[in-house]
């Protein structure tokens, strides 16, 4: 289930900014504004 989720953030190509800002407070939040920005341009 854990290389399913590393896939799924690939594809979004939010694999990297997932652990980069994981580590600040304000990172999901952030991450989370990215992913719905990403959905609507990629549309993976």
């Amino acid at each position: 289930m854990g290389a399913d989720r590393i896939i799924f953030l690939i594809c979004r190509k939010d694999f990297i900014n997932a652990t980069f800002w994981s580590y600040w407070p304000f990172g999901l939040a952030l991450k989370t504004l990215a992913s719905n920005y990403l959905k609507k341009q990629m549309k993976c």
